[in-house]
């Protein structure tokens, strides 16, 4: 919960992150991925690097391998872009393994997050598929949104 509160940028309504709460180097690694949501959500992209990057070292999870995608993609879009990859290829233990459930849905955002890394980095055909993907299972939810507007546009420019 406090994760999604944070990703949200409701730093007030997140609890008090917890630190040292077990020896347990996976628990250890969701203290550290909390502190790099944290961070990225007060847009300290140092320290939400530093954070993820030591998520992944306690704990080469998927879910710390997304964090230290999102906290790449302003400074390092191209690793945040092979970050993300790593995650999408991980799909399956990403939906069933991670803590943060839905999964599935989590997974749709990163076809999208690497989709307009790609299209942004001048790699239109390798962004396409991405793009693609999240429009796809965004049709058959009948959902609209900015996202899936900004999904089509980029899809369009060839």
């Amino acid at each position: 919960v406090d994760r999604t509160r944070l990703r949200a940028g409701r730093l007030a309504d997140a609890s008090e992150l917890p630190l040292n709460v077990s020896s347990n180097a996976a628990d250890k690694s969701l203290e550290a991925i909390l502190r790099a949501e944290e961070a990225m959500a007060r847009k300290d992209w140092p320290k939400a690097i530093q954070e993820a990057d030591q998520a992944w070292s306690l704990d080469p999870s998927v879910l710390a391998r997304e964090t230290q995608a999102r906290a790449r993609t302003s400074s390092n879009p191209k690793e945040a872009a092979a970050f993300f990859e790593d995650v999408l290829r991980r799909g399956a233990e990403r939906i069933l393994a991670a803590p943060d459930s839905p999964g599935f849905h989590r997974l749709i955002e990163v076809e999208l997050e690497l989709g307009i890394l790609l299209d942004n980095l001048g790699e239109k055909q390798r962004s396409r598929p991405h793009l693609e993907a999240f429009l796809a299972v965004r049709s058959v939810s009948g959902l609209s949104s900015k996202a899936a507007v900004d999904a089509t546009k980029r899809l369009q420019v060839p």
